[in-house]
């Protein structure tokens, strides 16, 4: 019985696009930990931490650390300008979270 007809809806495989953006933003926020100023201690950048930093670097951004954690995990392809405002924060260009097959020649 398919999805739809028990009640459920599909959900679609996520494009490979997609796929790639979350792995090279995963990839980043692996290679790097944050120093707590209040406390000294060091931790990993979690998607949280991720929403809380670009909301300091870009208070205009509408993101919320659920959208930032559905494309840390592949589930939702992001927005152009969240692409930029993240290039901005790891200090990568954007088409670090490009597959080369979608990039100009």
């Amino acid at each position: 019985m398919r999805a739809e007809q028990r009640g459920k809806a599909a959900i679609d495989p996520p494009h490979v696009a997609t796929e790639y953006f979350a792995k090279k933003f995963q990839e980043l926020a692996g290679s790097m930990n944050v120093r707590m100023l209040d406390t000294d201690r060091v931790r990993k950048l979690t998607p949280l931490r991720i929403q809380r930093m670009l909301k300091e670097q870009a208070p205009d951004l509408p993101v919320s650390q659920t959208q930032i954690y559905r494309y840390f995990h592949g589930e939702a392809p992001p927005r152009l300008d969240v692409v930029y405002e993240l290039a901005r924060l790891f200090g990568v260009p954007p088409s670090y979270f490009m597959p080369d097959e979608f990039l100009p020649e």
